[in-house]
Protein backbone atom coordinates (compact mmCIF):
# COMPACT_ATOMS: atom_id res chain seq x y z
CA UNK A 1 0.00 0.00 0.00
CA UNK A 2 1.14 3.35 -0.85
CA UNK A 3 0.41 6.55 0.73
CA UNK A 4 1.83 9.60 -0.67
CA UNK A 5 0.04 11.97 -2.98
CA UNK A 6 3.45 12.15 -5.04
CA UNK A 7 3.65 8.81 -6.34
CA UNK A 8 0.76 8.25 -8.81
CA UNK A 9 -1.15 11.25 -10.92
CA UNK A 10 -4.28 9.63 -12.94
CA UNK A 11 -5.50 11.83 -15.90
CA UNK A 12 -7.69 11.71 -18.71
CA UNK A 13 -6.60 10.68 -22.14
CA UNK A 14 -8.74 12.30 -25.46
CA UNK A 15 -8.28 15.85 -25.00
CA UNK A 16 -9.72 16.14 -21.28
CA UNK A 17 -7.51 17.89 -18.92
CA UNK A 18 -9.13 16.43 -15.88
CA UNK A 19 -6.18 15.44 -13.44
CA UNK A 20 -5.70 13.88 -9.73
CA UNK A 21 -3.11 13.09 -7.43
CA UNK A 22 -4.58 9.66 -5.75
CA UNK A 23 -4.29 9.84 -2.07
CA UNK A 24 -4.22 5.87 -1.38
CA UNK A 25 -2.80 3.69 -3.52
CA UNK A 26 -3.10 0.07 -3.34
CA UNK A 27 -0.79 -2.22 -5.31
CA UNK A 28 -1.89 -5.93 -5.27
CA UNK A 29 -0.04 -8.43 -7.14
CA UNK A 30 -2.53 -10.80 -7.12
CA UNK A 31 -4.85 -8.55 -9.10
CA UNK A 32 -5.21 -8.53 -12.68
CA UNK A 33 -6.28 -4.92 -13.52
CA UNK A 34 -5.93 -1.85 -12.42
CA UNK A 35 -9.58 -0.87 -10.69
CA UNK A 36 -10.50 2.90 -9.61
CA UNK A 37 -12.31 3.51 -6.42
CA UNK A 38 -15.94 5.06 -6.18
CA UNK A 39 -14.63 8.11 -4.92
CA UNK A 40 -11.24 8.71 -7.25
CA UNK A 41 -13.72 7.76 -10.16
CA UNK A 42 -15.53 10.81 -9.44
CA UNK A 43 -13.08 12.89 -8.80
CA UNK A 44 -12.16 12.33 -12.45
CA UNK A 45 -15.47 12.80 -13.69
CA UNK A 46 -16.10 9.72 -14.94
CA UNK A 47 -19.21 9.05 -16.26
CA UNK A 48 -21.49 6.09 -17.45
CA UNK A 49 -21.05 7.02 -20.71
CA UNK A 50 -16.87 7.23 -20.38
CA UNK A 51 -17.60 2.90 -19.09
CA UNK A 52 -18.08 -0.03 -21.03
CA UNK A 53 -19.18 -3.79 -19.11
CA UNK A 54 -15.91 -4.98 -17.61
CA UNK A 55 -14.64 -7.98 -18.85
CA UNK A 56 -13.02 -8.86 -15.64
CA UNK A 57 -14.44 -11.18 -12.64
CA UNK A 58 -13.35 -9.20 -9.55
CA UNK A 59 -12.49 -11.40 -6.61
CA UNK A 60 -11.93 -9.65 -3.53
CA UNK A 61 -8.81 -10.43 -0.67
CA UNK A 62 -11.93 -11.95 1.54
CA UNK A 63 -13.06 -14.33 -1.24
CA UNK A 64 -16.42 -12.36 -2.64
CA UNK A 65 -17.15 -11.96 -6.07
CA UNK A 66 -17.97 -8.11 -6.84
CA UNK A 67 -19.43 -6.83 -10.36
CA UNK A 68 -17.26 -3.85 -11.76
CA UNK A 69 -19.14 -0.57 -12.49
CA UNK A 70 -17.62 -0.59 -15.29
CA UNK A 71 -14.52 -0.57 -17.66
CA UNK A 72 -13.18 2.62 -19.06
CA UNK A 73 -13.82 3.04 -22.89
CA UNK A 74 -10.70 5.57 -23.32
CA UNK A 75 -7.26 4.69 -21.54
CA UNK A 76 -6.22 6.79 -18.47
CA UNK A 77 -3.01 7.59 -17.91
CA UNK A 78 -0.83 6.54 -15.17
CA UNK A 79 1.97 8.70 -14.61
CA UNK A 80 4.19 7.30 -11.76
CA UNK A 81 6.90 9.99 -9.88
CA UNK A 82 9.24 8.55 -7.56
CA UNK A 83 11.48 11.11 -6.70
CA UNK A 84 11.36 14.71 -7.38
CA UNK A 85 12.49 16.06 -10.34
CA UNK A 86 12.81 12.41 -11.96
CA UNK A 87 10.29 12.22 -15.23
CA UNK A 88 7.21 10.25 -14.70
CA UNK A 89 7.19 6.74 -15.81
CA UNK A 90 3.73 7.10 -18.05
CA UNK A 91 1.19 4.04 -18.68
CA UNK A 92 -1.97 4.27 -20.83
CA UNK A 93 -4.21 1.45 -19.42
CA UNK A 94 -8.01 0.56 -19.73
CA UNK A 95 -9.32 0.82 -16.10
CA UNK A 96 -11.72 -1.33 -13.74
CA UNK A 97 -14.63 1.11 -11.95
CA UNK A 98 -15.10 -0.11 -8.84
CA UNK A 99 -17.73 0.61 -5.79
CA UNK A 100 -14.71 0.10 -3.48
CA UNK A 101 -14.34 3.35 -1.20
CA UNK A 102 -11.15 1.70 1.15
CA UNK A 103 -8.55 2.83 -1.54
CA UNK A 104 -8.28 5.92 -5.13
CA UNK A 105 -7.10 2.95 -7.44
CA UNK A 106 -5.48 -0.67 -6.58
CA UNK A 107 -2.89 -1.00 -9.06
CA UNK A 108 -2.44 -4.92 -10.57
CA UNK A 109 0.26 -6.88 -13.02
CA UNK A 110 -1.40 -4.95 -16.21
CA UNK A 111 0.44 -1.84 -14.91
CA UNK A 112 3.55 -3.98 -12.94
CA UNK A 113 5.19 -5.56 -15.82
CA UNK A 114 5.64 -2.07 -18.10
CA UNK A 115 6.98 -0.50 -15.09
CA UNK A 116 9.51 -3.42 -13.85
CA UNK A 117 7.97 -3.56 -10.38
CA UNK A 118 9.65 -5.47 -7.85
CA UNK A 119 8.60 -6.38 -4.15
CA UNK A 120 11.25 -8.27 -1.54
CA UNK A 121 8.91 -9.42 1.18
CA UNK A 122 11.87 -9.95 3.39
CA UNK A 123 13.12 -6.78 2.72
CA UNK A 124 9.78 -4.81 2.93
CA UNK A 125 10.86 -2.71 0.04
CA UNK A 126 9.36 -2.17 -3.32
CA UNK A 127 10.53 -0.61 -6.74
CA UNK A 128 9.70 0.34 -10.21
CA UNK A 129 12.48 -0.22 -12.67
CA UNK A 130 10.64 2.64 -15.26
CA UNK A 131 12.94 2.25 -18.26
CA UNK A 132 13.96 -1.36 -18.04
CA UNK A 133 12.31 -2.28 -21.39
CA UNK A 134 14.83 0.05 -22.90
CA UNK A 135 17.89 -1.14 -21.58
CA UNK A 136 17.86 2.03 -18.83
CA UNK A 137 19.53 0.19 -15.59
CA UNK A 138 17.76 2.90 -13.02
CA UNK A 139 15.43 0.89 -10.04
CA UNK A 140 13.76 3.45 -8.26
CA UNK A 141 12.36 2.78 -4.83
CA UNK A 142 8.50 2.79 -3.62
CA UNK A 143 7.93 4.25 0.05
CA UNK A 144 4.96 1.46 0.74
CA UNK A 145 3.88 0.09 3.99
CA UNK A 146 3.15 -4.35 3.93
CA UNK A 147 -0.42 -5.28 4.89
CA UNK A 148 0.84 -6.83 7.80
CA UNK A 149 2.24 -3.25 8.94
CA UNK A 150 -0.25 -1.40 7.39
CA UNK A 151 -2.96 0.61 9.33
CA UNK A 152 -6.06 1.77 7.53
CA UNK A 153 -9.06 2.80 10.20
CA UNK A 154 -11.65 1.18 10.15
CA UNK A 155 -10.54 -2.29 9.52
CA UNK A 156 -14.27 -3.25 9.30
CA UNK A 157 -14.32 -1.13 5.43
CA UNK A 158 -10.77 -3.50 4.35
CA UNK A 159 -11.63 -6.78 5.58
CA UNK A 160 -15.24 -7.04 5.78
Amino acid sequence: MVNDSDILMVSRAGGNPIRVASQCVMMDSGAQPVMIGKKFAQELRLTADDLAPCPFTIVTSIGQVERATGYTREPLQLSFRVKLGHSPAPLLLRCAVMDATNYDILVGQQAFYPLGFGLDNWTEEAWIRPGWSAGDGRKELISVAFAAAATIEPLSMVFG
